[in-house]
Parts: structure tokens; sequence; C-alpha cells
């Protein structure tokens, strides 16, 4: 599953559909949240110095943005 951040702040919700003979399919789109509020407390949510949501997501995420600059 991934969530991705999309224009003006929404949150983009798809997976990959893995089939046994053709490999791993394109994404497919479940569907999209309008309200940038949620994508921004979701992510600060996993970003969270003092209790992250995930810490190994936290790390990651952390290593990306750095990995840009």
């Amino acid at each position: 599953m991934v969530l991705e951040i999309i224009d003006n702040g929404r949150l983009q919700v798809s997976f990959q559909q893995y089939g046994r003979h053709e490999g791993f399919h394109k994404n497919i789109v479940i569907g999209v949240v309008e309200e940038p509020l949620v994508s921004k407390c979701l992510f600060s949510g996993y970003l969270n110095v003092n209790r992250p949501m995930n810490q190994k997501a936290r790390d990651a995420s952390i290593e990306s943005l750095v990995g840009l600059f």
C-alpha cells in the first residue's frame, strides 16, 4: 500500500497488485482523500520527534528528505 501526497495536499491511496505469472502491475488507485488536513496530520504523526507512529517509517522518511538536498 502506498500513501502519497499529491497536488494541493490531497492524499492518494494505491497499491501494486501482484500476479503469479505477470509480476507486479502498475499502481492501482484505491481512492483520494480530498481534505489536505488529513495528509498533514497523518504524515506529521509519522515524523513526530517525541512519539513517532512508526520509527522505521520515520527514519526512512528522514533519509529520503535528506537525500533531496
